[in-house]
């Protein structure tokens, strides 16, 4: 019987390429191992002295396999003749400690041959990814695993939202090297419009497959008033990712859009707010209504919705319900108010914000416990507030804990219409966002469009919140001047999401003219996902 053997072999690339190694164990089975960079981190390659293969199976027992760049090495061991939901790290080091790392999937195999591509990428260091293709903001992405992100339609003319995206595309990371990176899986957002769509929902079931809820065919005029009202819709469709199909669900009550949708404890999707469909001027749909994928049903929730009217933060807190928090109400007033939206469907209140939010976000951090996130600090009045009014962001952030608020320090920057997304290790990473909305700032001559996701502030800041420690860490010096920071160029509302293998996504956004979507991509990798398993 053959003592197992792992042949490895590293070069650059002056384009997104690959290298090609190969692991060899006994005569049982035979695993290709393709390492995967994008060519502006080629150098990293060559800073690696040793290069180590690291094979971890479900239990965590490892077997490493070290070798120097350059050299083919022979490695006797008799212990491992088979894969079993084993994962592969690929680890670089010099005398300075680790230069890159990645992993895979976890891989199964005892007989036969089989592939890993695995994605590399500096150690510390956020990666600037190509552009995308066309720009886009106010779409949504979702990971799907495997290093492929799903991207629903958008805008991509800024917060004017008159240029929208009618698809659905796939963005795959292993296919960086490997040829075309994104594909289009179908044409439609919803099933039964060719249109494109904004202001739109998407939420991931259970079974993998996506309900997309409501959306406008604009957004904002040119003057900055809001136009999306009058062809937004109470359509919801289910996409299918594997089949790339999207068909037609029952539709909502109402029309609305700029809404929120959570995945509820009951895996029934919650949708709260949202600007009415109307004719005729601006209203706020006042009521909360349920989606059951299983029975293609839609409840109404019993209850009134003080809160979460437009502009609120929600999230899943555990299995209890669903959280609302803050926003303009019906009646376009400030609200403090927090709400609980329970799997019976009804409503119940809990201990309210101390003072009235905009823009906030609301982040599930486990353990029946939430995160919020900044927001635009508005006065507490029974006064209707114009959407055109200036407001400033604040830096503070809370957890709901027992259903009781504390306060847990400050991010290193005040925002507000920033995202947030917990990753598979329990932080938070909180991206983009804007300092203020004033309608002095300089918006390159264009309308203030004021809380209609006016983005003349944007920020380029990254912080990430530790649940351990309660703090926030940002990822580089960045303040409401800088015009870079973590990302390329300062964004609002960018969209995020999270592989548990090769890190978050930061996807487009709105940027300071209002009249552009942002064309960058940002992947916070490897240190933020996962670090401390190669250390």
């Amino acid at each position: 019987m053959l003592a197992p053997l792992i042949l490895l072999t590293l070069g650059c690339a002056s384009e997104p390429g690959r290298s090609v190694g190969q692991l060899v164990v006994g005569e049982a089975f035979e695993l290709n191992i393709t390492p995967i960079y994008v060519a502006s981190q080629a150098d990293m390659i060559e800073e690696a002295t040793e290069i180590e293969v690291i094979l971890r199976d479900r239990e965590g027992n490892e077997t490493t396999f070290a070798m120097y760049e350059g050299e083919d090495q022979t490695y006797e061991n008799t212990e491992i003749w088979g894969l079993d939901d084993s994962e592969v790290f690929l680890v670089g080091r010099n005398a300075n400690g680790i230069v890159f790392h990645g992993r895979s999937e976890p891989l199964t195999l005892s007989t036969g041959a089989a592939s890993a591509y695995i994605f590399i990428a500096r150690d510390g260091a956020p990666l600037s990814l190509p552009d995308l293709d066309t720009p886009s903001a106010m779409g949504t992405v979702h990971a799907l695993g495997d290093g492929q992100f799903l991207t629903i339609g958008g805008t991509r003319d800024g917060s004017r939202g008159q240029d929208l995206a009618s698809d659905v595309t796939l963005f795959d990371m292993r296919a960086l090297g490997l040829g075309t990176s994104t594909q289009t899986l179908t044409g439609s957002v919803h099933a039964t419009s060719s249109s494109g769509w904004t202001g739109h929902t998407s939420t991931l079931l259970e079974d993998g497959s996506l309900v997309i809820v409501g959306g406008a065919q604009g957004l904002t005029s040119s003057a900055g008033s809001l136009i999306g009202q009058s062809t937004a819709t109470a359509s919801a469709s289910i996409l299918d990712p594997n089949a790339a199909t999207v068909t037609v669900a029952t539709p909502m009550n109402h029309g609305r859009f700029a809404h929120h949708a959570t995945l509820g404890p009951s895996g029934r999707v919650v949708v709260t707010g949202g600007f009415a469909a109307r004719t005729t001027e601006t209203a706020v749909v006042n009521f909360a209504e349920i989606y059951d994928p299983d029975e293609d049903t839609w409840t109404v929730v019993d209850g009134t919705l003080y809160t979460g009217g437009i502009f609120h933060a929600q999230a899943r807190l555990g299995d209890t319900g669903v959280l609302v928090c803050g926003g303009l109400t019906t009646a376009f007033t400030p609200s403090s108010q927090c709400q609980l939206i329970l799997p019976d469907a009804t409503v119940q209140s809990t201990t309210d914000l101390s003072r009235p939010l905009l823009h906030a976000q609301l982040t599930d951090i486990g353990q029946g416990r939430a995160l919020l996130t900044g927001g635009l600090v508005a006065a507490s009045t029974d006064t209707a507030l114009p959407l055109t009014s200036n407001l400033t962001a604040t830096s503070e952030a809370w957890i709901l804990d027992e259903f009781e608020w504390r306060r847990v320090g400050s991010m290193s920057i005040a925002r507000a219409l920033h995202s947030a997304q917990r990753t598979s290790d329990g932080r938070v990473v909180v991206a983009g966002g804007v300092a203020k909305v004033d309608a002095s700032s300089d918006r390159s001559g264009q309308a203030y469009s004021g809380l209609l996701f006016d983005a003349a502030d944007a920020l380029p800041c990254v912080e990430i919140f530790d649940p351990d420690t309660e703090s926030f860490t940002a990822l580089s010096a960045c303040g409401a001047s800088s015009e870079t920071g973590t990302l390329p160029g300062p964004v609002a509302l960018p969209a995020v999401a999270h592989d548990p293998v090769f890190g978050t996504l930061v996807h487009g956004g709105l940027t300071p003219d209002p009249r552009e979507s942002s064309p960058q991509r940002t992947l916070l990798y490897p240190r933020f996902a996962d670090r401390d398993q190669v250390e």
